[in-house]
Parts: C-alpha cells; sequence; structure tokens
C-alpha cells in the first residue's frame, strides 16, 4: 500500500514540476524578448516615414507609414490583425505640427 502511494506522489510531483518547468521557460521568453524598432524618414518636398517594431521573433509587428496618409499595420503571428488608413492632410499635418511646437 506504501509503495504504491509513494509511486503515485512521484508522478504527481513530475508532473507538477514539468509544469511549472514550462511555465517559467515561457515566462522567460516573454520577458527577456527584445523589443525591435527601426525608424526611417526624409523630407523632399513632402514628409515620408516608416516606423517598424517587432517583438518575440516577429509574433508581434506594427508598421506604421506615412506618404500621402498614416498606414498602420498589426499583424500578430504572420496574420493581419489591423490594418487602417488615416487620410491626414498635409495642411492638417502642418497645423499640427505647428500646434505641437507652439505648446
Amino acid at each position: 500500500m506504501l509503495p504504491i502511494l509513494l509511486m503515485i506522489l512521484k508522478i504527481l510531483g513530475i508532473v507538477i514540476l514539468v509544469v511549472l518547468g514550462l511555465i517559467a521557460a515561457v515566462l522567460f521568453l516573454v520577458l527577456l524578448a527584445p523589443v525591435r524598432y527601426g525608424v526611417s524618414g526624409s523630407y523632399y518636398g513632402k514628409p515620408q516615414g516608416t516606423v517598424k517594431i517587432t517583438w518575440l521573433f516577429h509574433a508581434l509587428s506594427v508598421k506604421v507609414t506615412y506618404e500621402d496618409g498614416l498606414d498602420v499595420t498589426a499583424r500578430v503571428l504572420g496574420r493581419l490583425w489591423i490594418w487602417r488608413r488615416i487620410a491626414l492632410g498635409w495642411t492638417l499635418w502642418r497645423r499640427r505640427m505647428k500646434r505641437m511646437q507652439d505648446g
């Protein structure tokens, strides 16, 4: 009777340790994965720019582009999650920038 009870406790302890090990591995992966970003922009008559942000080996990626309007694209595990085009006119953009600079 006692050996059977000890065998069940041993198997249960191993299962609990494996589950805790997997949880710790996922936790360390999420906490220690770096956020990567890249920014590029130019101004030749009109402003253009791109911002790319990725996290967790491209599992989550966001791309923001400004040319004629603002394009925002977000992907989760490679699938398109959000795509939005925000049409900001050049005069509206200039007004906002001037307002931000004036305080």
